[in-house]
């Protein structure tokens, strides 16, 4: 028995259970390698119903054994991945099912609907774009959905989003800071720095709050024939300032070959379409301080990283790689740090 065969028998079992059809089949069943969040499985699936044979692709999202973003709260994201359906402009797959306690294959999942298309990302983008108009129009398409998403009504959400009792714009800067700080190995003095930066300068923050993302950007959106139709990994999603999301676009992590924001839009560009999109200027000082936060932020999930592999909560190697890409990120925070002095 191959190593994933009791989860493929398990996902089986729960979706015959969903679709009222014991005889109900997989096949082409893979796990996605990609991504450090949720376990994603993809399956084709055939059942009957009332003697009509149908066929449908699914995915599967699975607590993961060692995740970078715990805790990981199924009902939580299975609540606001159906909020999310009745957003207007925020595209999303369709939640199907969910399996809250684990039973089917020992963690807890849900299920959506697959959507097709491809997901580009900034170090490949050529090839999915024929020349910088293209991109940039996908780029723009981008910032309208981020400012569809800050348009939500927060009342209309599910209750339990981090942040969403706390009155604190900069909250999201003192959850990582004890994320940080509960790792326990020797400290690093530019986290550290950058932390106090953080503090002395939160009064930067825009003072709006809704919800946020907490991962936009290119590498997150399903594309097909040139349009966003869907966002994906909404894990970190949380109530908060949306200027975190804007800087989280404008990383240099995700600016790829070109240096442009997502590697497809000028940053003038990224910050006049969403002031179009959401009504709302972004100021250089709110921008400075969340691009900080972003690489803060990036910095300590590679130290989660390497954390989880040096004690043997995983042996995915991809873990133990970011030990030696986290020193480049430190470089982006001394340099946020030495720009801003």
């Amino acid at each position: 028995m191959s190593a994933t065969q009791p989860v493929q028998e398990g996902l089986r079992g729960f979706l015959a259970e969903q679709l009222h059809d014991p005889q109900l089949t997989l096949a082409e069943v893979r796990r996605h390698i990609e991504g450090f969040s949720w376990e994603t499985w993809e399956m084709l699936v055939d059942w009957r119903q009332d003697g009509t044979p149908h066929r449908r692709r699914l995915i599967a999202r699975r607590v993961p054994e060692a995740g970078l973003v715990p805790p990981y709260d199924v009902p939580g994201q299975w609540e606001l991945a159906r909020a999310l359906q009745h957003a207007p402009g925020v595209p999303v797959p369709t939640p199907l099912w969910a399996d809250p306690t684990g039973t089917a294959t020992g963690r807890p999942l849900y299920v959506m609907e697959h959507v097709d298309g491809d997901v580009p990302v900034p170090w490949n983008i050529h090839s999915f774009f024929a020349d910088a108009e293209a991109r940039a129009h996908l780029g723009r398409q981008l910032i309208d959905v981020l400012g569809a998403i800050h348009r939500i009504d927060v009342a209309a959400l599910p209750t339990g989003l981090r942040g969403q009792a706390d009155g604190d714009p900069a909250a999201e800067v003192w959850h990582w800071q004890s994320i940080y700080e509960q790792l326990g190995g020797e400290p690093v003095p530019v986290l550290d720095r950058a932390f106090g930066w953080l503090s002395a300068h939160a009064g930067d923050v825009s003072g709006r709050r809704t919800l946020v993302h907490g991962d936009f950007r290119i590498g997150n959106a399903i594309v097909r024939d040139g349009s966003v139709v869907a966002m994906l990994d909404w894990e970190l999603a949380h109530i908060g300032d949306p200027v975190e999301d804007v800087a989280n676009f404008c990383m240099r992590l995700y600016r790829g070959k070109l240096k442009i924001p997502g590697g497809v839009l000028e940053i003038d560009d990224v910050l006049s379409t969403y002031r179009l999109s959401s009504g709302h200027d972004v100021s250089p000082a709110q921008l400075r301080f969340w691009l900080v936060f972003n690489d803060v932020r990036s910095a300590v999930t590679f130290l989660v990283a390497a954390d989880l592999f040096a004690r043997e909560r995983t042996r995915d190697l991809r873990y133990a790689a970011f030990s030696h890409q986290t020193p480049y990120l430190l470089r982006h925070v001394m340099a946020d740090l030495i720009a801003d002095a």
